[in-house]
């Protein structure tokens, strides 16, 4: 059977960390599951394979970039010192702008030119995960979801699987928080006749 992989059948797409790959837990185990089965789509910076490749241990690096490519691999904005010339783009003001406010919200304070504490490279490249995930639209992927939920629901009511006292019941057992529900009734407010719910 062909993979069902990159399908993303939910419309939900998650970047990925380094620390990610070669996970056993639980979690990440489901998580792979999904993606497979074409649910959701898991991804990857230029990043995780940047920080992949430093690891000393030929053995375990080779394992890790291998399991590593079985992910979409979205190119960031070239940081020299930071990224591969191969696997990045030329970034533009937006690009810049989009790095330094999101290493600004994850490292309130601190100086990224400053090398002082260590971290730093740790740091901004933490950040260049956030800004590439952003830039290629993970940031609305909870505008995506909503949507694609509203849907689902609209046509289940239309189909006759569903009536509006399920509508709590679909919410709660995805999860949804109270804005979200409200949402979801909404748009469904402005498609459905109104004797539907």
């Amino acid at each position: 059977m062909a993979s069902r992989a990159h399908l993303e059948r939910l419309g939900l797409r998650f970047y990925l960390d380094t620390n990610f790959v070669g996970d056993g837990s639980p979690a990440a185990v489901e998580l792979r599951a999904l993606h497979d089965a074409g649910w959701i789509g898991l991804h990857r910076t230029d990043t995780v394979d940047t920080e992949l490749a430093g690891d000393p241990d030929v053995a375990r690096r080779t394992g890790l970039l291998a399991m590593s490519a079985d992910y979409v691999e979205s190119f960031g904005p070239l940081i020299l010192d930071h990224s591969r010339l191969d696997h990045a783009v030329i970034g533009n003001d937006d690009d810049g702008a989009r790095l330094n406010a999101v290493y600004a919200v994850l490292f309130p304070g601190s100086n990224r030119s400053d090398p002082s504490t260590g971290r730093a490279s740790n740091k901004l490249r933490d950040a260049m995960h956030v800004a590439t995930a952003i830039r290629y639209g993970a940031a609305e992927q909870s505008v995506a979801l909503l949507d694609a939920l509203s849907e689902m629901v609209v046509v289940m009511i239309e189909c006759e699987l569903l009536d509006g006292d399920d509508i709590e019941m679909v919410c709660a057992w995805l999860d949804l928080d109270a804005p979200m529900v409200e949402d979801v009734r909404a748009f469904l407010d402005s498609r459905l006749p109104p004797d539907a719910l």
